[in-house]
């Protein structure tokens, strides 16, 4: 059992890294990784954090953790499901093309930022 509020954002964090299990090839044309990550991902997971935390129980853990065994083999079938998790939650469609992974990832700013991050 999550003990603080770190260790409650950690499991959540854990539990929603399907939409990115490809980070190396995400990564990987960028000159600078540590760029790009806090510009096409950073920014992407932590709203899906976010989202987990606010939505967090019980159902929603055995999804998600049902849906990372089902990326494993289905990763596309995977990915749906979070989308239709996201439309469930009425989310913006931005954040829902994002979790289907069918388009490339967009540079974006970080939650409660209004600039995409730059610098290290």
């Amino acid at each position: 059992m999550a003990k603080s509020f770190s260790d409650l954002h950690y499991l959540k964090t854990i539990k929603i890294k399907v939409p990115f299990s490809d980070l190396a090839q995400i990564l990987e044309s960028h000159p600078d990784a540590n760029i790009a990550y806090n510009q096409l991902v950073r920014p992407w997971k932590s709203r899906l954090s976010l989202l987990c935390i606010e939505h967090s129980s019980i159902q929603l853990d055995i999804k998600l953790l049902i849906l990372t065994f089902v990326a494993i083999v289905d990763r596309r079938a995977a990915l749906n499901s979070i989308s239709k998790i996201l439309t469930k939650w009425g989310t913006d469609e931005t954040l829902q093309r994002v979790a289907l992974r069918e388009e490339p990832l967009i540079a974006y700013p970080p939650p409660g930022a209004n600039r995409i991050v730059e610098h290290r």
